[in-house]
């Protein structure tokens, strides 16, 4: 009788056999990183979608409608109804105002006690990053590594699942859209330079994947949305982006040469300051749809507020003299109170209050003074406080930047 044996070519089938069901296993488990199109259980069990929420730096429901849009693998976009929209709107408002209620802070104590140690070295260029949560400074940081790239107005910033985590703990989406929103307007303060990008053109993408076996996974991204750009208006290409660059550099230089002629750091401020003053017209008819960034300031003169603190900023920046931009409140001369921007600067140890808007006042009827005001320049907390307010307030009422403390007599 003959012995029967295990043919070779049954073996091999079973060694396949046991490394397919093991590869699928790994697979099914995630115990592997298998690329997507190698991933079996990816191919028959996932469904995709993804969500784009806009920057939400307007209160302003008409944008809102227009740019809120859910998205699909498939490439087809579906439009939300009015309803819905209304709806997420009445929500972000409700959430604002819990949020608000609850005083919610994003940096921790170890965070402060940073930014009082860079204040105290004299280190502003990064004033409000250190004041942001970990996930705000992931947004902040590949944002400010990749500005060259931004030039081009469609690159997209691949965070993939670096937020992940967050997303999957309760209340994630919310603490994500606010860290955003947080990093966004912080890299702008910190980053006068970086004045191309209209940050209400930006959007912020989370894509859903859905397995059946190990749950959700979700990816995260920055850029246009439909492939629009999302440079300011006045710039369509990267080359208009870098000579608008060498156009206010060219300024900034000359400016800080002449400023720098002086000894004093005073004297050196004070040059930048009458340059400002002089150079510069408040834009009440808001005609300069650059008005609140460095290049519309340098470039053609006409700013609000926020360009006049931005230039301030860029400048100094320049000279390296410590500088930050301050947002808050204002009693104008006619007695109500509106949103203002200012700088504080540091001089010989203590820190100051410099606003060349209200040192460059609107003359009636049009031209300029004759004399420049210094009544503004390097003032304590004593007369500063008379009318402003500083809230550090830039998104909502949710979180508040923390400024360092004024000397309290003028320079």
């Amino acid at each position: 009788m003959k012995k029967r044996g295990v043919s070779l070519v049954g073996l091999i089938f079973v060694f396949i056999l046991f490394c397919f069901t093991l590869f699928v296993f790994l697979d099914l488990f995630d115990i592997i990183d298998v690329p997507e199109k190698y991933s079996i259980i990816s191919r028959i069990s996932k469904k995709v979608s993804s969500e784009i929420t806009e920057n939400t730096n307007t209160n302003d429901e008409e944008y809102i409608s227009n740019n809120i849009k859910v998205v699909h693998r498939d490439e087809t976009t579906t439009n939300m109804t009015e309803d819905e929209v209304k709806k997420i709107f009445e929500d972000y408002e409700q959430k604002r105002q819990e949020l608000a209620e609850a005083q919610i802070q994003t940096a921790s104590e170890a965070d402060m006690e940073k930014v009082a140690e860079s204040l105290n070295e004299g280190k502003t260029d990064d004033f409000y990053y250190n004041q942001l949560d970990s996930y705000a400074k992931m947004f902040y940081t590949a944002l400010y590594n990749n500005r060259e790239r931004l030039k081009t107005g469609t690159f997209v910033v691949d965070y993939d699942m670096e937020f992940d985590k967050l997303l999957h703990e309760e209340g994630g989406v919310d603490k994500l859209n606010s860290s955003y929103q947080l990093a966004i307007n912080a890299l702008s303060f910190d980053n006068p330079e970086i004045f191309y990008i209209d940050v209400k053109k930006f959007y912020l993408q989370t894509e859903t994947t859905t397995y059946k076996f190990r749950g959700e996974e979700y990816r995260v991204k920055i850029g246009a949305a439909d492939n629009e750009s999302y440079l300011s208006a006045d710039f369509s290409t990267e080359a208009q982006v870098d000579a608008a660059i060498a156009e206010i550099e060219n300024v900034k230089h000359q400016v800080a040469s002449e400023a720098m002629k002086y000894e004093n750091v005073r004297d050196r401020i004070k040059y930048v300051h009458d340059f400002l003053v002089n150079h510069c017209e408040y834009d009440r008819q808001d005609v300069n749809g650059n008005n609140h960034n460095v290049y519309g300031t340098l470039t053609s003169g006409i700013c609000v507020c926020e360009g006049y603190a931005r230039a301030f900023k860029y400048i100094l920046d320049e000279m390296n003299i410590p500088c930050i931009m301050v947002c808050g409140t204002g009693i104008n001369s006619s007695g109500q109170t509106e949103s203002h921007a200012w700088n504080y600067v540091k001089v010989d140890g203590q820190w100051y209050a410099v606003d060349t808007t209200w040192d460059d006042p609107v003359i009636i009827g049009g031209g300029k003074q004759r004399s420049i005001s210094t009544k503004y320049f390097l003032v304590g907390s004593n007369t500063l406080f008379n009318d402003h307010t500083e809230t550090g307030k830039i998104v909502g009422d949710y979180f508040a930047f923390q400024y360092p403390t004024l000397s309290v007599s003028n320079y």
